[in-house]
């Protein structure tokens, strides 16, 4: 007699904690509905709020997870109550999304659907987290009592995995989440207009507080200062909801500069309050994310969303005008009866930019000596003409320090680039002329004989000689090896030369760096002669030469000494008692005719070296012409024309920056550039300010270098999505609100194949 088999149909049970936690189920239950005789339930718990002073369970506040439940499930999914489908017929899977049972400050559930009660009714209890662990697993959910009782835990990253303690590493199983796929499916924000403002999320955990304290107070504060005067940008501030329910065991302080924040933020409308606890529809419909880190980042990510960080470091937050403020090192300049032309490359740019300063040099008349305000300041910056970008892959804070400008021409030697960029300001074309073997930080200082420019090396093993013309590069290396001989074994690693360098006519005079050894080389034979200073530990920064005589600026030491190249006499002339950092005291020298100039590069204490006639001198030297004279040095403070108070703002300041560049004008007076409140100023020879010219970049140049710096680390970091403060707040936010949509695609991919290859 033939008998049909009976098939014995499976029975899966979804519990769902939080309605708004569906998307981490969703998947699962398709699978499951796609399943031949397999019945699926879905039941949807009450949760109960706990009282935040005593963190007892109050049961008159409860919140049912049913509603508006069924229209999200899948077809063949059916909700009901616990009552119809009692849990003692036993179930072949059940599947929890709530890792806390009763441990969960906020809220529980009853104690049917503890994960400890559930275990006894299947043959399989599967926890699936309801946030993505993407690289590792937030400490709010590395100890959980879920893991304890359950039978399987699901994991989507192979990493994540590690971070669970070792005993349930046997429970993990390898399955994708869905979540991110649930997202796509969520009903979608009508169209942005182009004039409304990109959405960007401000999430902050419970430990973000508890851990960062007064560090993650400011970070906050910054935020809410910030956004408060901007409108580019719609800021939604989304904290934890455990914030409230752990709210005591935060410091006391904390918990109160936590309050002022946000009476602050809602009194000042700086954005939207979310207290909403769907996260998915939160992430889906934000265009990014800003945190301290926080485990909703993997959401944007996954969705191929900006995750902007911030860390515990407080910083100044730049205006829009300090931002417009350049820095640069050596600038080219043509003087013309009616103007100066000045030729620069701003730091962390590839702009080769020019400035004009009308009038031509200034003249002393009326000004008092010693006061810096009767200066004459123009009123107005003068503009800023960008002529051309480099099209340089690299993308360094320095690419090319110095500019070199031959008629029609200019130069770029390089610095974090890897070649010599030539610019033909005719027809509006560059070439390039690659390295060989390039180096970071590769030149020190270039200089233009003949047909020729020579790139004096800081780290690249040799100078390079490059011919205008055909762009031909050739390395002359046969010093190093000698150099070298001269080189204590902790010293290896310092620059071979830096701005000790000096050219007359056919040669150039240079000062190591690594070590006490003078240098002369012949540009027309390109040979060279070497020889120890005889100054054990010196190395130098800059000089200034006046026939045998040369004033030596001191790196890694404090000593400014005066040498002869000749007799090899030397003495200390002036001892810095204030260093600027570990390796200067001071950073250019130039010759004034009647003294020595010194300037630091932040510090208030310029020195004027003067050579007098008379018998109250500190030292004394014998001059070219046989005769005797006193070296004399006097330390400029009270009237420096740059000063530490001068900063414009704290993130100025925080860079410690003064002079960039000094020049000798045809008239005797002096030209220089000072980063404190980012001006020219026309010194005289007793350094005081006849004028002071303002300089800024336009503000669409700014941001369009920054947002080419951040798209090609983006590049090489593979479209990882993670940006960082490296800059300012100001720019992350640019490159965030001016991205667009372009790098979607790239960034889920990234993090797609990362999971797929740690998950094999």
């Amino acid at each position: 007699m033939n008998m049909e088999k009976e098939v014995r149909s499976e029975k899966v049970l979804f519990v769902v904690y939080r309605k708004e936690w569906w998307g981490c189920f969703d998947s699962l239950c398709r699978r499951e509905c796609a399943k031949r005789n397999t019945l699926v339930y879905v039941v949807p718990t009450v949760r109960f709020d706990r009282d935040r002073n005593t963190m007892n369970v109050n049961f008159e506040k409860k919140h049912f997870s049913g509603d508006g439940l069924a229209e999200l499930l899948p077809e063949g999914a059916c909700m009901a109550d616990i009552q119809d489908i009692p849990l003692a017929q036993g179930f072949d899977r059940i599947y929890v999304h709530n890792p806390y049972d009763n441990s969960y400050p906020v809220d529980t559930v009853e104690r049917t659907f503890y994960a400890s009660n559930l275990k006894q009714y299947t043959k399989k209890l599967i926890y699936v987290p309801h946030v993505l662990f993407l690289g590792g697993i937030w400490e709010e959910f590395t100890e959980c009592p879920v893991y304890e009782h359950a039978d399987v835990i699901y994991i989507s990253d192979q990493r994540a995995r590690y971070c669970l303690p070792v005993e349930y590493d046997k429970k993990v199983e390898m399955v994708p989440a869905g979540i991110v796929e649930y997202m796509d499916r969520l009903p979608e924000r009508a169209e942005r207009k182009k004039e409304e403002p990109k959405t960007l999320l401000f999430c902050v955990s419970y430990l973000n507080l508890y851990y960062g304290t007064e560090k993650a107070i400011g970070k906050i504060q910054d935020v809410f200062e910030y956004f408060r005067d901007c409108g580019d940008i719609r800021l939604i501030f989304r904290p934890d909801e455990d914030i409230q329910a752990r709210y005591l065991w935060l410091q006391a302080s904390i918990r109160q500069k936590y309050e002022e924040l946000l009476a602050y933020f809602k009194r000042n409308r700086i954005g939207i309050y979310d207290e909403s606890p769907d996260l998915y529809r939160a992430a889906a419909e934000a265009d990014g994310i800003l945190t301290m880190g926080h485990y909703m980042d993997a959401l944007f990510y996954m969705q191929g969303k900006y995750v902007l960080h911030l860390d515990m470091t407080r910083r100044p937050i730049p205006s829009r005008e300090v931002r417009c403020i350049p820095s640069f090192w050596h600038i080219p300049i043509a003087e013309e009866e009616d103007r100066i032309d000045m030729w620069f490359v701003p730091d962390g740019t590839r702009l080769i930019c020019k400035m004009t300063i009308e009038g031509g040099p200034a003249v002393e008349s009326g000004v008092n000596y010693g006061k810096r305000t009767a200066s004459r300041k123009r009123k107005e910056s003068v503009s800023v003409d960008i002529v051309a970008e480099a099209p340089d892959d690299i993308f360094g804070d320095i690419n090319y320090l110095s500019l070199i400008k031959e008629g029609n021409f200019l130069y770029l030697p390089p610095y974090m680039s890897e070649g010599v960029w030539k610019y033909d300001m005719v027809k509006g074309e560059f070439t390039e002329q690659y390295l060989e073997a390039p180096v970071d930080c590769a030149t020190a200082f270039a200089v233009s004989y003949g047909e020729y420019l020579y790139f004096v090396p800081r780290n690249y093993p040799g100078i390079i000689k490059y011919h205008k013309l055909t762009e031909a590069t050739q390395v002359i290396d046969g010093w190093v090896e000698e150099l070298e001989q001269y080189v204590s074994t902790e010293c290896r690693k310092e620059p071979y030369f830096l701005l000790a360098i000096v050219q007359e006519e056919n040669m150039l005079y240079l000062a190591s760096s690594k070590s006490d050894v003078w240098m002369e080389y012949d540009m027309d034979r390109d040979s060279w002669r070497m020889k120890s200073m005889n100054l054990p530990g010196k190395k130098f920064l800059n000089m200034v030469k006046r026939g045998e005589w040369v004033w030596l600026l001191p790196y890694l030491g404090e000593d400014l000494i005066l040498w002869n190249c000749a007799t090899e006499e030397s003495q200390v002339i002036y001892t810095a008692s204030v260093k600027e950092n570990k390796y200067v005291p001071y950073e250019y020298i130039l010759d004034l005719g009647e003294a020595i100039g010194v300037f630091p590069a932040a510090q208030e204490n310029l020195l004027l070296i003067s050579l007098t006639d008379g018998e109250d001198v500190s030292k004394e030297i014998t001059l070219a012409d046989g005769k005797k004279s006193g070296v004399q040095v006097l330390e400029v403070t009270g009237r420096a024309p740059c000063r530490e108070k001068d900063y414009l703002s704290e993130y100025l300041k925080q860079f410690f920056i003064g002079y960039r560049f000094v020049k000798r004008l045809k008239n005797g007076n002096i030209l220089t550039y000072e980063y404190y409140d980012g001006s020219f100023l026309i010194l005289n020879t007793k350094l005081q300010v006849l004028e002071k010219i303002p300089c800024r970049l336009p503000m669409e140049a700014v941001r369009r270098q920054i947002n080419n710096a951040w798209a090609a680390q983006q590049c090489k970091m593979e479209f990882n999505g993670w940006l960082d403060e490296r800059y300012s707040l100001p720019a992350m936010l640019d490159f965030f609100q001016d991205q667009g949509e372009e790098n979607r695609k790239e960034i889920r991919e990234h993090y797609e194949k990362k999971i797929c290859v740690y998950s094999k």
